[in-house]
C-alpha cells in the first residue's frame, strides 16, 4: 500500500475570488481519484437501473461537495472581515483546514459559524422545481388525505 499522505499547506492569495478558487481547486486535486469513480460508479449504475448503487455513488459525490462548499464559507468569512491577511489551506486524506491570524473574538466567531451556514445557505436558495413551469395539460389535485383522494375518484 501507498504511504499516508503528507498533509499539504497552500497559501490562499489575498484576493477573495482567488482564494475560493484556490480553495475549490486544490480540495478537488486532493480527491480527483475517489470523485471520478463515485461519478463513474453513479452513472453506470444508473444506466443499469441498479437505483441505489447510482444513489450511494452519487453521494459520494455530493458529500464532498459540501465539505468543499464549508471550506469556502470559511474561506469567504475570513476574507470580508480579516481582508489581505495571510491564510493557508491545510489539506489531508481526511479533508481540509483553515490555519490563519488569530481575529478579534466577533469575527472568530463570524469565521468559525460561515463554514456549517454555507451549505445550508445555498441550499435555501435553490427550490428543486421552483422555475420549472408544469406541463400543459397536467391537472394539479390537492391530496391532503383519503377525502380528497375520494373527492377526485368521484369526479
Amino acid at each position: 500500500m501507498g504511504e499516508p499522505m503528507v498533509p499539504r499547506r497552500v497559501a490562499l492569495p489575498s484576493r477573495l475570488g482567488r482564494s475560493l478558487w484556490a480553495t475549490v481547486w486544490h480540495m478537488h486535486l486532493l480527491a480527483w481519484p475517489v470523485l471520478l469513480a463515485a461519478a463513474l460508479l453513479s452513472a453506470l449504475a444508473w444506466a443499469a437501473g441498479w437505483w441505489a448503487i447510482a444513489v450511494l455513488a452519487g453521494s459520494v459525490v455530493i458529500a464532498w461537495s459540501g465539505i468543499v462548499v464549508h471550506e469556502c464559507g470559511h474561506v469567504l468569512a475570513f476574507r470580508a472581515l480579516a481582508g489581505s491577511r495571510p491564510a493557508e489551506l491545510q489539506l489531508t486524506r481526511a479533508g481540509a483546514s483553515l490555519h490563519r491570524p488569530a481575529l478579534s473574538p466577533g469575527h472568530e466567531i463570524g469565521v468559525i459559524v460561515a463554514g456549517p451556514l454555507a451549505p445550508a445557505l445555498l441550499l435555501g436558495r435553490s427550490r428543486p422545481g421552483r422555475d420549472i413551469a408544469p406541463a400543459a395539460g397536467v391537472v394539479r389535485h390537492p391530496v391532503a388525505g383519503p377525502s380528497a383522494l375520494h373527492a377526485a375518484a368521484r369526479r
